[in-house]
């Protein structure tokens, strides 16, 4: 696995830049990539990715793991609470990835001649969820922040119901050109979340496949 720029902490802002051309020769990638090992899941919050360009962010052939997953903005386990607005995706693998975390929100995107618009997974049901149920290092550490009367007043509280299960994700206003995926929940086993009747997603809404502007090289 490989990071072309990598994010994580509380309160960081990483915007108007252009990404482009990058993960031409790796697998397992992000071109923004932000990561909730070591029991940062749920804890990183008020970051933002806004007003980004992100350009040909793929790989032209499977590579190690018999299949190439590459991706624009790459939220890594269960890695919560992040913005991702106004950014610009053209000609990539996957244009946001949102692997098991929760509370993230995906707003006001545009997607074009992308293999897949969001592609979304749930490892905190499979071979993380140890770190999500009560006693894991996720959950432990989110409930030992609720401690801090600074940390409540600056994020409110974290949810540590459904441990393991992506929560609560916003998803609205989107707009997807040209792209052979609108939606892709990998490991279907695991997204019983996302039927609304479940409650577990928070909002889908307003998102197109409206017309289409003409192709322009960068």
């Amino acid at each position: 696995q490989a990071e072309d720029l990598t994010c994580g902490g509380n309160d960081h802002r990483f915007i108007g830049n252009v990404v482009q051309d990058v993960a031409f020769e790796t697998d397992d990638n992000g071109g923004f990539y932000s990561c909730g090992q070591r029991g940062q899941a749920w804890i990183s919050r008020g970051n933002v990715l806004q007003g980004n360009t992100f350009r040909r962010v793929r790989a032209p052939a499977t590579l190690t793991l018999g299949h190439s997953i590459n991706s624009c903005a790459y939220f890594d386990d269960q890695i919560s609470g992040w913005s991702i607005d106004s950014n610009t995706f053209e000609d990539c693998q996957i244009g946001v990835m949102i692997n098991g975390g929760r509370e993230n929100q995906v707003v006001g995107n545009s997607f074009t001649d992308c293999d897949s618009m969001l592609w979304f997974t749930c490892p905190g049901e499979g071979g993380e969820k140890k770190d999500a149920v009560p006693g894991g290092i996720d959950n432990e550490k989110a409930r030992a922040a609720w401690g801090w009367e600074s940390w409540r007043k600056r994020y409110g509280n974290i949810s540590v119901d459904h441990p393991g299960v992506p929560v609560r994700n916003v998803f609205e206003g989107n707009r997807c050109c040209r792209c052979r995926n609108y939606f892709d929940p990998h490991g279907t086993p695991f997204a019983g979340f996302l039927d609304p009747k479940n409650g577990l997603l928070g909002t889908w809404r307003n998102n197109s496949n409206s017309s289409c502007p003409l192709r322009v090289e960068h």
